[in-house]
C-alpha cells in the first residue's frame, strides 16, 4: 500500500571471539538470532503502538522482528532483555545495517530495554518502504 513504511530486522547474540565487537559477522546474521525477545514499536512521543517477539524469517534463520503498515512519522523501537543476556557494544563501524541500536536505557512494565534514537520514516534507511537497520545485539556476560 503506497505511503504505508515498516520497520525491523534482527536481534542476535553477538558471539565472543567472532570477534565480540557490536557488529553482525555473516554468521551471527544467519544462527546467531535469538527467538522470543520482546520488542516494542512507540511513536515519536513515546506513545505505546505495537510488540512482537522474534522469531524466524522468511528464510528460517532465527531472531528477526519486522512491524508493517506503519504511516510516515516519528517512531522508536525498544528491545526487552531477556533473562541472562546483556547489552553489546552500540553503533559500532560504518553501517547501520550491521550495528547493534539500542542505545539508552529503561524500564517499563517490567521489561528492562535498550531504545533506538527516535527516527522518522521514512527516511535515508528506507528501502522499498523499509526501514531494516533497527538491530539489538546482545551477549551473556557468562560466556566472557
Amino acid at each position: 500500500m503506497p505511503g504505508l513504511y515498516a520497520v525491523g530486522n534482527l536481534v542476535w547474540l553477538d558471539i565472543p571471539g567472532i570477534p565480540h565487537d557490536g557488529i553482525q559477522q555473516p554468521i551471527e546474521q544467519t544462527s546467531g538470532g535469538v527467538n522470543n525477545v520482546r520488542v516494542e514499536l512507540y511513536n515519536g512521543s513515546g506513545a505505546f503502538l505495537d510488540v512482537q517477539l522474534t522469531a524466524p524469517n522468511s528464510l528460517g534463520y532465527p531472531g528477526y522482528y519486522l512491524f508493517t503498515g506503519l504511516p510516515a512519522g516519528s517512531y522508536q523501537v525498544r528491545f526487552c532483555l531477556p533473562d541472562g543476556y546483556t547489552a553489546t557494544l552500540q553503533n559500532q563501524g560504518d553501517d547501520d545495517f550491521l550495528d547493534s541500536d539500542g542505545n539508552s536505557q529503561g524500564t517499563n512494565d517490567g521489561c528492562s530495554y535498550y531504545a533506538t534514537e527516535v527516527f522518522e520514516l521514512p527516511n535515508s534507511l528506507t528501502i522499498d518502504n523499509a526501514d531494516l537497520s533497527r538491530d539489538f545485539g546482545l551477549y551473556r556476560p557468562t560466556d566472557l
